[in-house]
């Protein structure tokens, strides 16, 4: 998908990524806003900004870096997927998992 010939094809997708994924998870930023587990005044471009690092760097390049490399970018990741949605340090550690890699959180 990543190739030069289907550039057309991964702007399309892109587009729908951005247009349709932020809206939906969006609701659930707002009830979690409302439970008092997340203080953000922008939850709609606070998934953006997610939705928009997530698919940049962890689908266009991830495949380039080495498990050090990757495993320092979720780390950080995790740390200001916390500060983006003002949750407390460990919050987000779950998501460590989602990535499949080794390396001790």
């Amino acid at each position: 998908m990543h190739k030069p010939q289907n550039a057309l094809m991964h702007q399309k997708i892109q587009k729908a990524i951005m247009d349709g994924i932020p809206p939906i998870l969006t609701g659930i930023v707002e009830d979690g806003i409302k439970e008092s587990l997340f203080d953000t005044p922008y939850p709609y471009e606070t998934m953006e900004m997610v939705i928009a690092h997530t698919n940049t760097v962890f689908d266009n390049y991830s495949d380039s870096l080495t498990k050090k490399e990757l495993l320092t970018k979720i780390k950080a990741f995790i740390f200001n997927l916390e500060r983006l949605f003002g949750t407390k340090t460990g919050s987000f550690d779950p998501v460590m998992s989602l990535f499949n890699v080794d390396g001790g959180y």
